[in-house]
């Protein structure tokens, strides 16, 4: 996907300017559109319309070539009725040529919503593999991810992305049922299971994360776990008591606090 952008008050003098309409009018007309940041974040890359004639030429000629680049691989990608390997579908691991480490190949993510989806992937198998141990510093591990995934669950609206994402996945697999090399019970499969996600997202109301949001506790030891050193047993000693209760007590905590955001888990997952 690309996107063409400029600075709005240039597009609104050319848009004027062409079509004799008032600047309001543009506005006006410019606003029942996408608005320029939600065009910019589903962008896989971004084609620059202001500057000189020369410049947006010389950009042209640059994006052709990544397009021209990029075109046996979309062609081996259909002939294999798959989509490309990235991080949340990583190929085998394949030895370089006088190399007896293997390696992953890894597809940088151009996508902003598919940089998210990865940072949260991340966050939530971290989360919950420091869960599943003991000791108070890997909970104290579990309880600093589940802080990080409310900061990036609040930089966008995350239940609209993944709605988008879920519908365009939905999309690009079911036009494979052409395809003979794919199972369609698979298929269907996944596509129920896609489904059952966005269901399941669109009843979700409210702010991801927003019961913790309004837990005092907690983010008090949020501000303070910014700070380094901030969650030392003098500034925090309720903290630090939570610490060394039992273990399942913690666990049970921790259990609590992970289940309202919990279900985003498998709907970015299924992205």
């Amino acid at each position: 996907m690309v996107v063409v952008d400029l600075d709005e008050s240039l597009q609104v003098r050319r848009a004027a300017a062409r079509s004799r309409l008032t600047d309001e009018a543009v506005r006006a007309i410019m606003a029942a559109q996408w608005p320029r940041w939600r065009r910019l974040q589903a962008a896989d890359d971004v084609l620059w319309n202001g500057g000189s004639r020369a410049a947006r030429e010389a950009s042209a000629r640059s994006l052709d070539r990544r397009m021209a680049a990029l075109e046996p691989r979309r062609r081996i990608c259909q002939e294999a009725g798959r989509m490309p390997h990235n991080a949340a579908n990583p190929p085998k691991s394949s030895p370089l040529p006088g190399q007896n480490a293997a390696v992953i190949t890894y597809e940088y993510p151009l996508n902003e919503r598919v940089r998210t989806l990865l940072r949260l992937e991340d966050l939530y198998d971290r989360v919950h593999f420091f869960l599943r141990h003991d000791s108070p510093h890997d909970h104290h591990a579990c309880l600093s991810g589940m802080f990080e995934i409310l900061e990036v669950a609040g930089r966008a609206d995350l239940k609209s992305d993944l709605l988008q994402e879920l519908d365009r996945q939905r999309t690009f697999l079911d036009a494979l049922r052409a395809n003979p090399a794919i199972s369609e019970e698979k298929l269907d499969h996944i596509l129920t299971e896609i489904d059952r996600a966005f269901t399941n997202l669109h009843g979700l109301s409210g702010k991801t994360g927003q019961g913790l949001r309004e837990n005092e506790w907690l983010m008090a030891i949020k501000q303070r776990a910014g700070i380094p050193g901030g969650t030392s047993e003098f500034d925090l000693p309720s903290y630090h008591y939570w610490m060394h209760r039992p273990v399942d007590a913690r666990r049970a905590d921790l259990t609590a606090w992970i289940r309202p955001i919990d279900p985003v888990h498998a709907r970015s997952r299924s992205c």
